[in-house]
């Protein structure tokens, strides 16, 4: 070693003032080494642990799927067997030997069919055995827990029971499946006995480690399998008390405290009480199954290497504080440099970590024997050499360029390096490079504490795979979601639309009720499948909510209107108040507060059967939610069931119904409020309920809404006439070309039929279309393929404004659209109004604003729609008879003396009422007008100012109604 000089030469007042900076330089190193090895303490004490937990609960996740799959598989057979059952059969061994053979050799095949069954058993509704697969009929079975449960609770269709010793030994359950009547009363029920040693087998293949457990135990905390095993006491059948005790307890009681709170999962730390050991326990009670399964990873061999690291670190601190207090003591006494650094060779030579020691040069001076352990080369054959003998060639250069310039400026540096060992194997180590400065204050030395990374590195893939494992899962799911929405939709699209097209003809009172009778089914089961998207979307997080100014008082009014029929046919009344103090236009998402307020009313009319159901709106005071200018809220009243209050917090849960009788009483798949809820607070709103069971209920949601100011109330219908187009069709399927050539022939457009992707190209490059209509699922190319070739074409063909209409509906699969060249997006089943304004967006055609215009033709179009052209031309035909006596009602009542302002507002009133129903929009704001000026006090001379000018709208009106009859 080289000697930094003698202090006894140096002058007494210089040497203070070295002194003093070689100390202060000491502390400032010793303290920024000391914060950078705290942290990297901590943070791998925290990674470790969190790797623990993960480990722990995706072993838990894995295991109680795997359980829920052997049960589902199992219940599977249990309902092929129901299927087979006709509830009267079950009494065919007293009436028909051939009869009872043929079940009793079913029930032999379904028991042979699956390892782990080990009987099964009809039994009728005495509850007395009929049929069984090893053994006579007779069994009485009447008290059993299995025929109790099942009798007495007309709603559950299956029930479990706890684990119990079989003939052989082994443990195994009962699997009960419900047998209903005609009348949906119990029958009697089929019964499995379904071996669990498979349980145990799953725990011999599952790595938990070393001291580590996994358990798996029935809901009343009764052992069925462990991992290490440990001798279990069963019963010979299901015991009639399924509180005694029939196994030894699990690890502690904290699994029972935490599931009697209704948890049901979790981590937790705990000492087990049969060795003492303290684990990290996750837990899973299984949804639907009485089981738990619980993993316990041992808490000392889990931070074992980092206890280890930690030493290591620590060591290594001290070293680095005692090389630095050595290389100052060095500077102030030479005369004691050899002593000192021996003393420090000793220390260093003892560390468990790797330390490297250079000159200014980046010249390795020192090594430690761990270094050698580490990389394999020996002092020797590193001393008087560079680091860069271990450089794996893996890095940028820049990374060392990054180093050198940190330390030699004085300041500290650490990262994660990936270098090569002796031997040529790859190693990943963090490293902490410190200068040591020399007397000029410069750094004189480095000294690089090197710890080996490699096998956390290694646990961070795993985690890595096992995350990359469950977005593959949520892929298949989305993409099963896809393509059951893509096979669904394309059916519904030729029903709803053939239906559509028949309803546009002349046709009997009594088909057309059938033919809406068909068409509500129809966009009943639209309703359930975009549900079910919708749910998928809240779920994954990529539900859109919109921001923008929409009238609140039209809305609500809208929906009334929309579920007041539905009530009257059940002879209920439906009614909506708005408090005054609620503004009218607001800016949030309309779309989505439509959607929830017509779920809510909806199921209000559904399960309410006398009286009434009522919308409310009100403004909460002082509630303002952050970032919004108000908060309301919505109630939902009716006189309904009502729903018991232990029932009332299942209510929002996925697939759910608070009695399952519901469901076959009323039908629904549970979604409707789950998505409610998603969507209210996914705005950040709040929704609940309030219910008293037999006297009706109240559902609420709060959301906030933005201030809107300076709006002029504009119609939000548009007038869109379109004029006849020559369109490509590209569509596989015969029926969906049936249904959108007779929708677009009636429109007056010329279709040209494409069968697939490539037929399509052909087309367009050998005619002219003024747009493209393309299916995205087609054989031979499909359309989004077909899109991305028609734009590569040369001249103007490559512009030719193209629309996807397709059965798959996902964000994903528009935004597909988008990127293969398409200009816009309709979805199946094929709505007319929808499409008429993509086909307008797409080719740049004007939409005028209708409240500029006399008539909405957009309404006259949508009756047209769904009710007839005949049924409008009848209706219009009776408006200009009707329309011209009440007009001449209205300017004899003006010019009476006195006025007769009552009267006036009665005619006015019935006039605006036709005249909105076919949409005569100038009449209707005429006849507004003179409805308000006649409930107030002098107005007299504004009434005949307005009268004196209504044969003009009337003529306007009469006119722009001409040719719907003269077709």
């Amino acid at each position: 070693m080289i000697a930094l000089g003698n202090p006894a030469s140096t002058p007494p007042s210089s040497f203070l003032r070295a002194k003093i900076r070689a100390y202060a330089a000491a502390v400032l190193v010793c303290t920024a080494l000391g914060l950078g090895i705290g942290w990297e303490l901590w943070s791998s004490y925290d990674a470790t642990l969190t790797a623990a937990k993960e480990r722990a609960r995706s072993t838990t996740y894995l295991l109680g799927e795997s359980i829920k799959a052997a049960f589902r598989e199992s219940d599977f057979v249990l309902k092929d067997v129901v299927g087979h059952v006709v509830p009267g059969a079950i009494h065919y061994p007293e009436t028909d030997q051939k009869r009872y053979e043929t079940v009793r050799d079913l029930l032999r095949n379904k028991s042979q069919s699956l390892p782990s069954i080990r009987g099964i058993g009809i039994w009728n509704e005495r509850c007395v055995a009929s049929y069984a697969a090893k053994r006579e009929p007779g069994l009485d079975y009447s008290n059993s827990p299995d025929c109790t449960t099942l009798r007495d609770d007309p709603g559950r269709d299956i029930f479990v029971t706890g684990v119990y010793r079989g003939p052989q030994g082994s443990p195994q359950v009962s699997i009960n499946r419900k047998v209903r009547d005609s009348q949906g009363r119990f029958a009697g029920f089929v019964s499995m006995c379904r071996d669990m040693s498979d349980f145990g087998v799953w725990l011999k293949n599952i790595d938990v480690g070393q001291d580590g457990t996994a358990i798996i135990a029935d809901d009343d905390l009764h052992l069925i399998a462990r991992k290490p095993a440990l001798p279990v006491v069963l019963y010979d059948a299901p015991p009639p008390d399924r509180d005694a005790p029939r196994q030894m307890p699990l690890v502690n009681d904290v699994l029972r405290d935490l599931l009697a709170a209704g948890n049901t999962d979790g981590e937790y730390v705990r000492r087990s009480s049969l060795d003492g050991r303290d684990r990290i326990y996750s837990f899973r009670k299984l949804e639907s199954l009485p089981f738990v399964v619980m993993v316990g990873l041992d808490r000392q061999h889990t931070l074992a290497k980092w206890q280890h690291e930690s030493y290591g670190f620590a060591l290594g601190g001290v070293l680095i504080v005692m090389l630095a207090l050595l290389l100052v003591r060095q500077h102030l006494a030479t005369v004691k440099q050899a002593d000192t650094l021996a003393w420090l060779s000793i220390a260093v030579n003892a560390a468990g970590e790797a330390v490297v020691i250079t000159d200014s040069q980046g010249v390795i001076e020192f090594v430690n024997p761990c270094f050698t352990m580490l990389t394999g080369y020996e002092a020797t054959e590193a001393i008087g050499r560079t680091p860069a003998l271990l450089n794996s060639g893996k890095h940028d250069p820049a990374l060392f360029t990054n180093l050198w310039t940190t330390i030699s400026t004085g300041n500290i540096w650490r990262g994660e390096v990936v270098n090569r060992k002796k031997n040529g194997e790859h190693y990943t180590e963090v490293m902490t490079v410190a200068p040591v400065a020399g007397a000029d204050g410069k750094p004189g030395k480095f000294v690089a504490i090197k710890h080996d990374f490699t096998e956390r590195k290694r646990m961070e893939e795993e985690l890595r795979d096992l995350a990359q494992e469950a977005q593959a899962a949520g892929k298949a799911k989305e993409e099963f979601l896809a393509v059951m929405s893509h096979e669904i939709r394309t059916p519904m699209n030729g029903i709803l639309g053939m239906v559509q097209i028949l309803l546009g003809r002349s046709l009997p009172a009594e088909v057309r009720q059938e033919l809406e009778t068909v068409r509500g089914s129809g966009e009943a089961l639209r309703a359930v499948l975009d549900g079910i998207l919708d749910f998928s979307k809240l779920q994954a997080g990529q539900m859109r909510f919109e921001r923008m100014p929409f009238d609140l008082h039209d809305l609500v009014k809208d929906v009334a209107q929309l579920m007041e029929p539905n009530a009257r046919a059940k002879t209920l009344a439906f009614s909506h108040t708005i408090d005054p103090a609620v503004p009218r236009w607001v800016v949030g998402d309309p779309v989505r507060l439509r959607q929830i307020l017509l779920n809510l009313s909806s199921n209000a009319v559904k399960f309410t059967a006398a009286g009434g159901i009522s919308i409310g709106v009100q403004p909460i005071a002082g509630a303002a939610a952050k970032g919004e200018a108000i908060t309301l809220e919505f109630s939902i009243f009716d006189t309904g069931i009502g729903i018991d209050e232990s029932q009332q917090a299942l209510l929002f849960d996925s697939f759910s119904q608070a009695d399952a009788s519901i469901s076959r009483r009323f039908g629904g798949t549970g979604l409707g409020l789950a998505i409610c809820k998603q969507l209210v607070e996914g705005q950040g709103g709040r929704i609940g309920v309030e219910s008293q069971l037999g006297h009706g209920s109240r559902f609420w949601f709060q959301l906030g809404f933005g201030e809107v100011t300076n709006v002029t109330p504009s119609v939000q219908r548009r007038e869109i006439l379109l004029p006849p187009l020559s369109i490509l069709l590209a569509e596989d399927d015969l029926i969906n070309q049936k249904v959108a050539t007779g929708l677009l022939s009636r429109d007056g457009h010329q279709i040209t039929i494409a069968n697939n992707g490539r037929e399509a190209i052909f087309l367009a490059q050998t005619q002219r279309f003024d747009v493209a209509l393309l299916d995205m699922h087609m054989p031979e190319m499909d359309g989004l393929e077909a899109c991305r070739r028609i734009r590569a074409l040369p001249g103007a063909v490559a512009r030719l404004p193209i629309l996807a209409l397709s059965a798959s509906a996902r964000h994903e699969d528009v935004e597909r659209c988008r990127a293969a060249g398409m200009d816009g997006h309709v979805a199946k089943p094929i709505d007319m109004p929808a499409l008429r304004a993509a086909l307008a967006e797409v080719l740049n055609l004007p939409v005028p604003d209708s409240s500029q215009t006399v008539m909405d033709q957009g309404l006259l179009a949508e009756l047209s729609d769904k009710m007839g052209r005949n049924f409008v031309k009848e209706l219009v035909t009776m408006f200009l008879t009707l329309g011209p006596v009440e007009c001449q009602r209205l300017k004899e009542m003006a010019m009476a003396d006195p006025c007769d302002l009552r009267a006036i507002h009665e005619v006015a009133h019935t006039l605006k009422g036709m005249a909105s129903s076919i949409g005569c929009r100038s009449l209707v704001t005429l006849a507004a007008s003179l409805e308000v000026l006649a409930s107030e006090t002098g107005g007299e001379a504004e009434i005949i100012r307005l009268v004196a000018g209504i044969d003009d709208v009337w003529a306007a009106t009469a006119t722009a109604l001409a040719p719907m009859i003269a077709t």
